[in-house]
């Protein structure tokens, strides 16, 4: 299961955060309620958390620190976060629905929810994406075959980028190739080598 969190980033309770934040107050306060310029009118920001900034990755994680753990407390539940990003591994579907109350009330306390339309629900055999990779299980056959160093009960396991994140990379490296023609061939390296390190 992949959960979304809606609109995480618009709607972290600010009361919280103060509450619960190692940040001195004073200063995380004046981050919290700056006025937001957009389409260049002002507003006055009462809810959520300022995106793109470098304080933005570290006030989601003071959030969502300690939601792991729900799903250690109820048995074999594997719970995986980056960010907001949060990947549910359990046995069932039961498995799930006894972590679940846990879950909405963690995230109820924070202002937060889940947004049902982008939550993914499936077996593993059905194949996810996951922070840009595509996990999927195969079973055994001339194009995956059982591995002699290391075989699996009912067949492989294959983890690879995402076509998306294929795609993307792509459109990166040629937007970068276009802008840098004219450079010599030091500077297009130099250039490319970052991304495709990455």
């Amino acid at each position: 299961m992949k959960l979304d969190i809606k609109k995480f980033f618009d709607n972290i309770n600010h009361s919280w955060l103060l509450a619960n934040s190692r940040l001195p107050k004073v200063v995380l306060k004046s981050i919290l309620t700056a006025n937001i310029m957009e389409d260049g009118m002002t507003k006055v920001n009462v809810a959520g958390t300022p995106q793109g900034g470098p304080l933005s990755p570290i006030l989601a994680n003071i959030t969502l620190n300690g939601i792991e753990e729900i799903g250690t407390l109820k048995g074999k539940t594997a719970l995986i976060r980056y960010a907001d990003d949060i990947l549910i591994l359990t046995r069932d579907k039961c498995s799930f629905e006894k972590i679940l109350p846990d879950l909405n009330k963690f995230l109820d306390i924070r202002g937060l929810s889940f947004n049902h339309n982008k939550t993914w629900i499936g077996e593993i055999s059905d194949g996810f994406e996951f922070l840009g990779f595509e996990f999927k299980e195969f079973k055994y056959s001339a194009k995956y075959p059982q591995s002699k160093t290391r075989p699996g009960k009912n067949g492989n396991f294959l983890v690879q980028p995402s076509e998306k994140s294929i795609k993307k990379l792509k459109q990166n490296l040629r937007k970068i190739y276009k802008n840098h023609q004219k450079d010599t061939s030091f500077k297009l390296i130099e250039k490319l080598n970052p991304i495709l390190r990455g």
